[in-house]
């Protein structure tokens, strides 16, 4: 357990400092078209994280022990770093005048848009971790096929990001953003009723 859960931790760590560098790098490489970057680089994200439960899937089918797609999946970084561990990053900030040194409280709007990212992030997170548990118990399947059928989420947010790059070359990022959530609410919606409908 202090392994499994050190390792969590970890990994964890790691990828929200990803997270918190990948964007801003982006933005400041591609300034005012950063929101196609910033959808490209999801599309990325996606395509991998779909990857995740197939090769644990297939692993535990095929080979028998689940474990030997997280050692595959280790050696990602290394490569990662010899393939793009020359590649300078962009002056942070180049173009930004400098603050003055009193420190002023961000805006109300500012922590309107955390609190909605928070909750959007849990709700994605809360759907890929529990779904897989969901199949298994609620529906029956085996565990390696509903381990499987959590890459059709992600199968489903790479779509909607491939969509959303293209939609913000069209349109504003604002307007993008209020449809998803539309988009977003109608799902919810509909997966609740079907919930429901199975739990009656």
């Amino acid at each position: 357990p202090a392994i499994t859960i050190g390792a969590s931790f970890l990994m964890g760590l790691t990828g929200s400092l990803i997270l918190a560098i990948v964007p801003a790098t982006l933005s400041d490489r591609h300034g005012e078209r950063r929101a196609v970057a910033l959808s490209e680089a999801n599309i990325i994200a996606s395509i991998v994280a779909a990857a995740a439960p197939l090769l644990v899937g297939w692993f535990a089918a095929a080979l028998g022990s689940w474990r030997l797609a997280l050692g595959l999946v280790a050696l990602a970084p290394i490569l990662m770093f010899l393939g793009l561990g020359k590649v300078s990053a962009p002056l942070a900030g180049s173009e930004a005048p400098a603050l003055p040194g009193a420190r002023r409280s961000l805006p109300v709007l500012y922590w309107v848009y955390w609190l909605a990212l928070m909750l959007s992030i849990s709700v994605e997170f809360c759907m890929i971790f529990w779904s897989a548990d969901y199949l298994e118990t609620s529906l029956g399947m085996v565990k390696t096929s509903a381990a499987q059928a959590v890459s059709l989420f992600l199968g489903a947010m790479i779509a909607g990001r491939v969509a959303g790059s293209r939609l913000v070359r069209a349109f504003s990022a604002r307007r993008v953003v209020v449809a998803s959530a539309l988009v977003a609410g109608a799902g919810f919606a509909l997966f609740w009723a079907a919930n429901t409908a199975l739990a009656g």
